[in-house]
């Protein structure tokens, strides 16, 4: 479906602002498991200038990698895989090589045609992943090259330019998301309304809210939410579009006719919206749509861009103001957790929140930020918290000895 979207002319360019270096260590992330099962390297060289905010197409970049990255590890049984990022101004260049069964030289010039397996077929795949990947590199003004010999490994490249992205306030990308973690600098507490006609979805994005700090109240209804407009004062409030009975379009439209400018700022939560979709919600008075499932990076970075909220990590936070922290999770649960998430089993990773739920009444905490990320399906998220409180723990327990 990809590829026939490509090939119609039927794929829009999406430009986002994002930060470079966080999404290559989420997506080295993915793979860390299965590089550790097969006994491989996974090495990673990016640049320090690379490590930035840029402004491109992150969903194809991101695909690209991905099949990239996949290709090499399932092709190589011994040796690294290595993934190289380096930049001379705007332009990027990126680089997946492997030590792994190579590609015949007779197949490297057809290669990124559709439903090619140069690497041979035992091993799977519909063969249209490489065809994919090079048609969005296209996309992105560049050209994807692959050199490789059979029994000599392979390496793809490709460069694209990508323009310097605009960072509001201060950003989440070092900060890990964990009870904790993360807060709101010192300034008067932020009050946000939540309106959402199912309960789920409150809940989670109340969740990730108060996590950082915000005074939140949620509203099942349209009715509700213009209430609370009037007696709860947020200064930000976050509107579902496809509610039943009063919906988005005419809460807000009710919202600016009583208060206009001293309205809140009013965001659009809604499951799917197209480029005009989203043009007609800005012109209806939303200042910002945010896509379900909601990610806790961009619901914080609607907080820094739309009230100017600055965000703090505890190591920032004197001693004596730190918060209680969570107990060491055991290793055969941290292991679990982080093997679920980077197969993307969304069942396992709930299991496995129950079965720290089980722990006691000091891991609720935890389970309660845990699933807020499930909710999102921010599963990149949990597999980089499950690495980070490994390396925790590890450390607390060297500290200890």
């Amino acid at each position: 479906l990809d590829l026939s979207k490509i090939e119609a002319g039927h794929v829009e360019f999406n430009l986002v602002d994002f930060d470079l270096g966080l999404l290559v260590r989420d997506i080295c992330n993915m793979f860390r498991h299965r590089v550790e099962q097969k006994s491989i390297r996974l090495d990673v060289d990016l640049s320090r200038t690379a490590r930035c905010m840029v402004r491109g197409d992150q969903r194809k970049l991101t695909q690209v990698l991905i099949n990239l990255l996949g290709n090499a590890i399932k092709f190589t049984d011994a040796g690294y895989v290595a993934l190289r990022v380096n930049n001379i101004s705007d332009q990027f260049h990126f680089e997946v090589a492997d030590t792994g069964i190579g590609i015949p030289v007779d197949f490297v010039d057809t290669i990124f045609e559709p439903f090619q397996q140069a690497h041979g077929s035992g091993r799977g795949g519909s063969g249209l992943g490489l065809a994919i990947a090079a048609r969005h590199v296209e996309l992105m003004g560049g050209t994807l090259r692959c050199s490789s010999a059979s029994g000599a490994g392979s390496k793809f490249d490709f460069s694209i330019a990508l323009a310097p992205g605009r960072s509001s306030g201060k950003r989440l990308a070092d900060a890990v998301l964990m009870p904790g973690a993360v807060r709101m600098s010192d300034g008067p507490p932020v009050r946000a309304l939540v309106v959402d006609d199912v309960l789920e979805n409150r809940q989670v994005l109340a969740e990730m809210l108060r996590a950082v700090g915000c005074i939140v109240q949620t509203c099942e209804t349209g009715e509700e939410a213009i209430e609370a407009v009037n007696t709860f004062t947020p200064h930000i409030a976050f509107i579902d579009i496809m509610m039943m009975g009063m919906d988005g379009h005419e809460v807000v439209g009710r919202i600016l006719a009583r208060h206009g400018n001293s309205a809140p700022r009013l965001v659009a939560t809604t499951a799917a919206a197209l480029i005009h979709d989203q043009d007609r919600l800005r012109m209806e008075g939303f200042c910002d749509v945010l896509i379900k499932p909601l990610r806790m990076e961009r619901v914080y970075l609607c907080l820094t861009t739309w009230l100017g909220v600055e965000f703090e990590s505890v190591d920032e936070v004197g001693p004596s103001e730190k918060p209680h922290t969570t107990p060491p999770l055991p290793p055969h649960l941290r292991h679990r957790l982080l093997s679920a998430a980077e197969s993307h089993s969304v069942t396992e990773v709930r299991q496995t929140l129950v079965a720290i739920e089980q722990l006691g009444e000091e891991y609720a905490s935890l389970a309660v930020h845990l699933r807020a990320l499930l909710g999102s399906y921010d599963l990149p998220s949990i597999a980089r918290f499950a690495v980070t409180l490994q390396e925790h723990d590890a450390s607390t327990a060297e500290v200890a000895s």
